[in-house]
């Protein structure tokens, strides 16, 4: 994983996990095509913040993807549910079902290294202990 989409995961990871919700509304798509993938729609997003702002921002949701209208039913004029940080509502995402768990996904992986670097200190400690230190 590049250290552009684990940026991004950190950051759709605190929007999802920090972020106050609101509802939005699809007002259209984009059209979106890059080299490696296919042409796809992404919503476009306008909501209300706290301080009774409108924004609207191009829909993403996950790592490294926008959102394509063939496999999410974000069409327009469909209301959606927004997370967004107060002083940032430019970065909101789209919450879905990836946005609930993608904390407890990141929090996972994290916690993984944890046993593989005890497992290291033990052996380290062990080997100096045999070697007379």
């Amino acid at each position: 994983m590049s250290a552009a989409l684990l940026f991004q995961f950190a950051d759709i990871s605190r929007i999802a996990l920090l972020g106050v919700e609101t509802e939005g509304t699809v007002v259209s798509q984009a059209l979106r095509s890059s080299a490696t993938t296919h042409t796809s729609n992404a919503p476009i997003v306008s909501f209300t913040d706290q301080e009774g702002r409108e924004h609207t921002i191009e829909g993403r949701m996950g790592v490294g993807r926008r959102l394509s209208s063939a496999r999410t039913t974000h069409a327009t004029g469909r209301t959606v549910t927004v997370s967004y940080l107060p002083d940032q509502p430019q970065n909101a995402v789209i919450r879905g079902f990836r946005q609930h768990w993608i904390f407890l996904v990141w929090a996972l992986v994290a916690a993984s290294f944890v046993p593989i670097g005890l497992w290291f200190v033990r052996r380290e400690r062990r080997e100096m202990r045999e070697a007379g230190w």
